[in-house]
């Protein structure tokens, strides 16, 4: 309140006194103040307020704040200004062009000379109109103010690799859990159905290294009339590999068990090394691509979806259409295999075709990648070892080629492309040239492919991805050659897996906004020919979306046919549901109310109704309540709630019908061990950290809702973005009056993989509002400095002779100190009276 109260004082007229040399009088040369105006009638004392420099000369590193956002971090001389006097820091022309500052409009404008003088020195506010430098000595912290006008055009998200952190040692384990027990009554007696999936992703930071292994444990046990999870489960590795940034390469360094890149060749599992381009190092670069999964469902089911005949995802969904848009990327861009498991045990299995975006690169820029290893498959397959290199290089922000090679005993294969930037959308064409010689039998052949993306700003609509492939008889990739091999050798059962060689595809994924009161409308199709079958496979998805006041409704479509043999031919399976839902009250976290109406072919309708919304008393639990009738099944009744807590997601459903009932349990979150403790946390990314607040609990994150501090202060952050900025900020709202926290935003740029720790300082105490007097009864100076016994500054005088103290002491001694006197306070505070947020206590200072 005190400096509140002085900022205004000293506004206006008098507001120059902040930057100058000041006087105790309020006098400087040709100017002054007459500080009586803010006396308490003992005088004022603003030396602190006044001063004028507060480093003193010399060479410090320190963070750079540019217009607010943490630029770098580097070594700056500060020296006293030949006018002034005042120590100020000294830029250089490196620095400035670091920081993105255009030296070459400064030149232009005779503001810097073109030539830069020995030991040259410049300030900032001289060189630029309106930029400012301040420095806070108590964080090493140089705030740097620079009109935009002034700043070249820099790379978007850009960060100083001097800034990357890679963290502290941790250990971690992420888990993804889905449990359903399953009675279906149909059969003669009973059967008992326990499916259940454990994903774990677990990890170890040790300097700039990262372990990691990626698994799961799955299976269905089907035990007659006893049941329980055992079975065929096993545990199955993915990925198991060992990771260090290459900062001078802007790539990673792999080794283990992992995915080769799949912008040129399909991606291969490999044991062995890698080193490749890392983009999120690179400026303004694109992200890894993964595809979002949709369907419908029939019931309450289990949604499983495999890539290269692993399992990487398994969730229960409500009934209707479904969308999975986390799946995240696995490395590879086999495509997915997603299986629909109703409620009442039925099974409905469709392929969605996973590719990744045209490849266009700025002009210069420059990706990579180089593999060596032995070939590792999740089957029964052979193990040759193998070679492969890509590289991508703009020519120009329009033009861009790439290619690459691969090699193995017995097989090699080169492929060039070229990528073209149009007004039309981004379009690329390559080809591919693979020799295969497995035991004997040669097979030569091509694979064309074309790709187009594009967004169609006057009409908004965004072509997410158009691949048309052909691959003539006697192309293989490399996967290909390797089943080939297995299945002449009779040591892989590779029947299947040669009968269904791709002759060409087709695909395509649409998203249009139609308008702000029309909706939206998206199409995902996909076609298939193989070199063994007649007819060809075909599969699409379709929705509209749209609200009409506070009434939402959605229509969804799809089909697929698997074609088939010349002899057999597959049914092929329709589905359409139509979806409306309307709130029951005012505001976000209002109940819902909807209904589906839903036809599958030969399976008949199915209708539901439905309640959701959140659980009483609760801001992180949400429930769901059905009921609803099916054309085969009958009537049908469900129940699930889900709540998010700082340690985790969990869930649990149950879900009844004339022949069956299934009830699931789930749980998604993670386990850190780390120098301070052990703290559970929600799911994590690849990247997080940890926030730190000395020894206080229960404070909360404003970015993530439900992440909180435990006991030992330590809160996990369940995701980062590595290579960029990260605002870390705390919620105090429901902090006590007892503590106080000097900051409560920080900014972190982490390393890929690492978990980085950021420390708040937190005090606690109690709020004690000291009247402060002299023996005498006379009040104290205004501006006088408050201190502990330690010489810690705890607050200032006010008008009053007041001071508010967070003491973190019950009895102490305050010592008061002002420009031309000082004096102690004893203090003994009264015992906690609950209710109270703060004390008024009586000092006398002597």
């Amino acid at each position: 309140m005190t400096r509140l109260w002085l900022k205004f004082a000293l506004a206006g007229p008098g507001c120059w006194l902040a930057g100058d040399a000041v006087g105790e009088t309020g006098e400087v040369p040709g100017r002054s103040f007459n500080l009586r105006f803010i006396s308490n009638g003992q005088g004022a004392d603003l030396a602190e307020f006044l001063r004028g420099s507060s480093v003193a000369a010399g060479l410090y590193r320190v963070d750079i704040y540019l217009n607010q956002a943490l630029s770098g971090r580097r070594d700056v001389e500060f020296r006293a200004s030949p006018g002034s006097g005042k120590v100020e820091p000294c830029l250089n022309r490196e620095l400035l062009q670091n920081l993105g500052v255009d030296l070459d409009r400064l030149i232009e404008n005779a503001r810097l000379p073109a030539q830069p003088e020995q030991h040259e020195c410049l300030s900032l506010p001289a060189l630029i109109d309106q930029a400012s430098a301040a420095y806070q000595a108590d964080t090493l912290r140089l705030d740097l103010s620079v009109p935009q006008l002034a700043l070249r055009r820099s790379a978007k998200g850009y960060v100083d690799p001097a800034l990357w952190d890679a963290g502290v040692p941790v250990g971690f384990i992420n888990y993804s859990l889905n449990a359903t027990h399953s009675e279906d009554r149909g059969y003669a007696g009973q059967r008992f159905t326990d499916r259940y999936f454990l994903g774990l992703r677990n990890g170890i930071n040790l300097g700039e290294w990262r372990l990691r292994n990626e698994g799961s444990l799955a299976g269905p046990a089907d035990a007659g009339q006893g049941g329980g999870f055992g079975g065929r489960a096993r545990y199955r590795s993915n990925r198991s590999y060992a990771q260090h940034d290459l900062d001078a390469w802007r790539g990673q360094l792999t080794l283990g068990e992992s995915y080769s890149p799949a912008q040129i060749f399909d991606s291969v599992r490999f044991r062995g090394v890698q080193v490749a381009t890392d983009e999120g190092m690179l400026p303004d670069s694109e992200r890894g691509y993964a595809p979002v999964v949709r369907g419908i469902a029939q019931s309450h089911a289990t949604v499983e979806v495999r890539q290269n005949d692993f399992l990487v995802y398994s969730a229960r969904v409500a009934p209707g259409p479904f969308e999975i848009p986390d799946l995240g990327s696995n490395g590879s861009n086999g495509d997915l295999q997603v299986t629909v498991i109703e409620a009442d045990g039925r099974r409905r299995s469709y392929t969605q075709a996973f590719s990744t975006p045209p490849l266009m690169l700025r002009n210069g820029a420059l990706r990579y990648s180089l593999t060596g290893g032995e070939y590792a498959s999740n089957t029964d397959q052979p193990s040759p070892g193998f070679a492969s290199g890509t590289l991508a290089y703009g020519l120009s922000d329009a033009l861009t080629g790439f290619g690459g090679v691969q090699w193995a005993e017995g097989y090699q294969a080169l492929n060039l492309g070229v990528g073209l930037n149009t007004a039309v959308g981004a379009i690329s064409f390559d080809a591919t040239q693979a020799d295969s010689l497995a035991l004997g039998e040669r097979h030569k052949g091509q694979s064309l492919r074309l790709q187009y993306s594009t967004l169609l700003s006057t009409t908004h609509t965004r072509l997410n991805l158009a691949t048309y492939r052909y691959s003539s008889v006697g192309y293989r990739s490399f996967a290909d050659h390797v089943a080939d091999t297995g299945y002449l050798n009779n040591a892989y059962r590779g029947a299947r897996y040669a009968n269904d060689r791709v002759r060409d595809r087709l695909v395509v994924g649409i998203d249009q906004r139609l308008g702000p009161q029309r909706g939206t409308f998206y199409l995902q199709a996909s076609a298939f020919r193989y070199w063994q079958k007649n007819g060809r496979s075909v599969q699409w998805q379709m929705g509209y979306n749209h609200r009409w006041g506070s009434l939402s409704y959605s229509l969804n479509a799809a089909w697929s046919d698997a074609g088939g043999t010349a002899d057999v031919r597959t049914e092929s399976d329709r589905q359409v549901s139509l979806e409306v839902s309307w709130p029951l009250g005012e505001g976000a976290r209002t109940t819902r109310a909807s209904s589906t109406f839903r036809q599958r072919g030969s399976a008949g309708y199915s209708s539901a109704a439905r309640l959701s919304g959140y659980l009483p008393f609760t801001e992180d639990s949400s429930f769901l309540l059905e009921a609803g009738a099916a054309e085969q099944s009958g009537a049908y009744g469900a129940a699930s709630v889900i709540t998010t807590t700082s340690v985790g997601r969990f869930n649990a459903g149950y879900d009844q019908g004339g022949d069956y009932r299934n009830a699931s349990l789930g749980a998604v979150g993670s386990m850190v061990v780390h120098e301070g403790g052990v703290n559970f946390g929600q799911s994590l990314s690849d990247t997080f950290a940890l926030v730190e607040v000395q020894r206080v609990a229960g404070v909360g994150l404003t970015q993530f809702r439900g992440v909180e501090t435990a006991a030992n202060g330590f809160a996990v952050v369940p995701n980062a973005q590595p290579y960029r900025l990260n605002w870390i900020g705390l919620d105090t709202r429901k902090l006590g009056a007892g503590i106080e926290i000097a900051n409560s935003v920080a900014q972190v740029v982490p390393r890929r993989g690492s978990a980085t720790v950021v420390h708040f300082v937190a005090s606690q105490g109690r709020r004690v509002q000291f009247e402060l007097s002299r023996a005498d009864g006379s009040t104290l100076p205004l501006g006088a400095m408050v201190e502990d016994e330690t010489g810690q500054l705890l607050a200032m005088v006010d008008p009053t002779s007041r001071a508010l103290v967070l003491s973190q002491q019950s009895s102490g001694m305050l010592r008061v100190r002002w420009s031309d006197g000082s004096c102690e306070a004893p203090f003994v505070l009264p015992a906690l009276q609950a209710g109270r947020n703060y004390l008024d206590l009586a000092a006398v200072c002597q």
